[in-house]
């Protein structure tokens, strides 16, 4: 068989492959938009929520299996990357001056270990502009910005945890060991086997964790544009006894 009618007849299966894939997206979305009355609904019942989370999962193994590899999509990907790692120093960076702040306002004598402060990074779907539009948006199907937020939702209920991205405590932190901290969360090279071109890449721990702890496809990471930062202060009390 000549070689020119060969490549063509792989070109026509990739084609038709991915006519077949973006389908199965459409279905899967169709549905999720039709329970959450177009994603408006904020509260669902644990029978919808469950049924929503188990179509989100399915969705995102179709747009992972999908994914183009294009020169722009990497070109994403490092962007995003580069954004995670600068949220990751930010959270670190607040965690230490909250405490000291606090600290700094101890009463007499208390131990400064009775202050823990956590930071968390979270995607925030519901802010306008959070998802950006992209040239192969028309290639997937997919109508992103609707599904993430149908995603945080299910993150605010509760059937997605955990709800942030990554996230560091004081306990581990000080202002010795913070630039081993930060080079380490921006080291990490295990991430999605399927993504072939971003091997030369150091992806931060952050971008990882969406891809391999959250319900969320490469497609959709290369569309996030916003991320917020959590800073909780815990204060233990002296024990009270009779």
């Amino acid at each position: 068989m000549p070689r020119h009618k060969t490549q063509k007849q792989m070109k026509t299966r990739k084609h038709e492959m991915a006519q077949f894939y973006r389908e199965q997206v459409q279905k899967i979305e169709k549905e999720i938009l039709a329970i959450t009355n177009n994603a408006t609904d904020v509260n669902f019942s644990d029978e919808k929520g469950a049924y929503l989370v188990a179509l989100i999962n399915e969705r995102k193994e179709i747009l992972d299996v999908m994914f183009a590899n294009a020169v722009r999509e990497v070109e994403c990907i490092e962007q995003v990357n580069a954004l995670l790692c600068k949220v990751t120093q930010k959270m670190c960076d607040c965690v230490i001056t909250t405490r000291n702040k606090v600290r700094s306002k101890l009463s007499k004598g208390e131990p400064g270990e009775n202050i823990e402060v956590e930071g968390n990074i979270r995607f925030v779907a519901n802010e306008e502009d959070a998802v950006r539009a992209l040239p192969e948006d028309e290639y997937y199907g997919s109508n992103f910005a609707k599904v993430l937020l149908v995603i945080h939702r299910l993150y605010e209920q509760g059937y997605v945890r955990p709800d942030y991205i990554d996230s560091v405590s004081s306990k581990d932190l000080n202002d010795d060991t913070l630039s081993q901290r930060l080079a380490e969360m921006s080291a990490y090279e295990d991430w999605q086997p399927a993504a072939e071109a971003f091997k030369g890449l150091d992806i931060c721990f952050a971008l990882h964790s969406l891809s391999a702890y959250h319900p969320y496809s490469i497609p959709d990471i290369l569309r996030m544009r916003k991320f917020g930062l959590m800073i909780n202060i815990r204060h233990r009390m002296p024990t009270i006894s009779l």
